[in-house]
C-alpha cells in the first residue's frame, strides 16, 4: 500500500504442520535475542466490564443480565439506572486482562528486542513486550505466518499422487 507510512508485514502462507519450521528457520536466522512471537493483549469488553463490576459489588447475576440488556438497548438509560455500576465502567472499558501470544505473527528486528523493547517467555516461546500496532510505530519487520489447511491438503495430494509438491525444493 503506497499510503501506508510504516513497514509492511511479509506475509507468509503456509501448511499448518510446517509453520513451526519456518518460526524455528525465522530464529536460527535472526538470532533468538532479535526475535519474538507478538503480543497479543485482550481487552475487557462492554458486558465483560459489566460482569466484573457486578460481582465486585456481590449483586446476583440476574441484575448483572439485567444490566447488560438495558445497556444494549440504551447505555443512557443503563447509566442513569445503575450508577453504582457505570461509576467505575468508563475506568475499566477496554483494559488489558490478558496477554498471550498472537496466533501467526513474529518479529525479526535488527535491533536486540530483549534489550530494547523487552520480551517474557511463556511456554517456551519468546514474546514481545510491545503489541502489532506498536510494532508498526517503531517499524520491526513482522511476519505473519499463515497456517492454511488447504496448502497442507494440496501438499499431501502431491505426496499420495507421487508428484514433486510444487515448493518442495
Amino acid at each position: 500500500n503506497e499510503d501506508r507510512m510504516e513497514i509492511g508485514d511479509i506475509d507468509v502462507d503456509i501448511s499448518p504442520d510446517q509453520r513451526d519450521l519456518v518460526y524455528k528457520y525465522i530464529i536460527d536466522r535472526f538470532g533468538s535475542e532479535y526475535t519474538s512471537y507478538v503480543l497479543a493483549s485482550g481487552t475487557i469488553s462492554n458486558k465483560g466490564t459489566i460482569d466484573e463490576i457486578v460481582r465486585a459489588l456481590k449483586m446476583s447475576l440476574d441484575d448483572g443480565e439485567k444490566i447488560k440488556a438495558l445497556y444494549e438497548q440504551s447505555p443512557e438509560k443503563a447509566r442513569s439506572k445503575y450508577p453504582d455500576v457505570f461509576y467505575y465502567f468508563d475506568g475499566l472499558l477496554n483494559t488489558v486482562i490478558s496477554q498471550s501470544m498472537h496466533p501467526a505473527g513474529m518479529l525479526a528486528s535488527s535491533v536486540n528486542l530483549v534489550e530494547n523493547y523487552g520480551t517474557f517467555w511463556n511456554k517456551g516461546y519468546r514474546i514481545s513486550c510491545i503489541n502489532m500496532e506498536e510494532v508498526h510505530e517503531v517499524s520491526i519487520p513482522k511476519y505473519d505466518i499463515l497456517g492454511l489447511r488447504n496448502i497442507q491438503i494440496i501438499r499431501e495430494t502431491c505426496k499420495l499422487a507421487g508428484i514433486e509438491y510444487p515448493l518442495s525444493h
